[in-house]
């Protein structure tokens, strides 16, 4: 048979590494028509879901839900004999966030099948639309005063020049490469300009701070390996991880999140007006 859903419902979600975890329930009525009998069924249901993050944007992962009602068996009331009040689904769920201007908007498709009606087999398959509203329970850290960059000109964001990491990664793209390769010409061309470099890691605040730290050091030290590949002297190099403490950002959308992520150089001795600073700005502005 074939019929029509509609439910409301609220979810809390938990994001943890490269996973978002869903739980909650809500309220869900529909009807299925099939050789002239139409059944409808409202019930109250919960749902868990673990989605693997695939991309910023795209995830998908299993999930489980529980109808409750006084017949969530789907059959013409009053014929079946195996009346349910509790009723299992199982399957899976694909989710592509879209980030609004206040919030998170998240569209998709989820898949479900029965796990305990006896006398037949009930398929659903459910347009998805969602809107979260994030908040972080974790206490507000204050940024550490020796940690400020005292001549930000000297502070470049690689990240907006396009330097990037896949979800959960500290690989280096081909055109990241590309980038940090262009960046130590210059550098090994002028190395009379500058002292050193500080290469800081800096994470979104989705997952623990322990990990963000953890993976922030990573990248950056990622960076800093493709540096030394293109002639750089390690004794000039510094991998910093700051985790999520030092946020461009506050907000805790998709938007700010991608902003957050992010590694920036600070290039200790280089003069505001110098020809390297001034190669550098031009070659981040053009990418």
């Amino acid at each position: 048979g074939q019929g029509l859903e509609l439910g409301v419902k609220l979810l809390t979600t938990q994001a943890w590494r490269g996973w978002d975890v869903d739980l909650g329930g809500g309220y869900r009525v529909n009807s299925i028509s099939e050789d002239e009998v139409t059944v409808k069924t409202r019930s109250f249901f919960t749902e868990v879901a673990v989605r693997e993050k695939l991309s910023d944007r795209f995830s998908v992962g299993p999930m489980i839900s529980a109808l409750f009602g006084r017949d969530v068996s789907f059959s013409d009331f009053g014929t079946n004999s195996d009346n349910k009040s509790m009723s299992l689904f199982a399957g899976g769920k694909a989710l592509y966030k879209m980030p609004l201007k206040s919030t998170d908007g998240r569209v998709g498709v989820q898949i479900q099948t029965d796990l305990n009606i006896g006398d037949r087999q009930i398929t659903q398959i459910q347009a998805v639309a969602e809107f979260s509203w994030p908040f972080d329970r974790r206490k507000k850290r204050s940024s550490t005063p020796s940690l400020k960059i005292s001549q930000p000109k000297n502070r470049f964001n690689l990240s907006r020049a396009g330097l990037k990491f896949g979800l959960d990664s500290d690989r280096l793209s081909y055109s990241s490469k590309s980038l940090v390769t262009e960046l130590a010409t210059l550098l090994k061309k002028h190395p009379e300009e500058w002292r050193s470099i500080s290469i800081d890691g800096h994470s979104d605040q989705q997952g623990s701070s322990n990990y963000n730290m953890r993976l922030s050091y990573r990248r950056a030290a990622s960076v800093k390996r493709a540096l030394q590949s293109s002639g750089i002297a390690n004794r000039r190099l510094a991998a910093n991880g700051y985790g999520d403490r030092f946020p461009i950002d506050p907000r805790l959308s998709e938007r700010a999140h991608a902003t957050n992520r992010r590694v920036e150089f600070t290039i200790h001795g280089l003069e505001e007006d110098s020809e390297l600073s001034r190669k550098i700005g031009s070659v981040l502005a053009n990418r």
